[in-house]
């Protein structure tokens, strides 16, 4: 963690250290953080799209969960229409890997499951 620690930080500033953290961790991707409102302020969203894995990002800001001024980091990624269509094309190309007998709705899944476990930042998406 690059900010001075969870407890050294007014409320407001969380969103933005948690941000400048993610920053540091995944060079290139543009996040969004914001904090909840309500009464869930001590949540803290943070989404972004294509880029790293949701579990990367939130083994990143695991250490604010917990916080004074954060109960926990919610995350969600997003795909781009370049992301859908190139995990597509992999199911396509590879018919096979992607097979699960005991699943009837696995090849209509794949493409989302390889999505989901794919880190997107050395990937070459097509363009559209």
């Amino acid at each position: 963690m690059t900010t001075p620690g969870p407890t050294a930080l007014e409320p407001a500033q969380v969103p933005a250290a948690i941000k400048r953290d993610l920053r540091a961790a995944f060079p290139g991707v543009r996040f969004s953080v914001s904090r909840s409102r309500g009464t869930g302020w001590a949540y803290i969203n943070a989404a972004w799209t294509d880029g790293p894995t949701e579990a990367a990002v939130r083994q990143s800001v695991s250490a604010w969960a917990g916080s004074q001024w954060c109960q926990a980091v919610l995350t969600h990624r997003s795909y781009s229409p370049q992301a859908h269509a190139w995990a597509q094309a992999e199911v396509a190309a590879h018919p096979g890997r992607f097979q699960d007998d005991s699943d009837p709705y696995a090849r209509d899944n794949a493409p989302h499951r390889l999505l989901a476990t794919t880190d997107l930042r050395d990937t070459a998406l097509p363009s559209t």
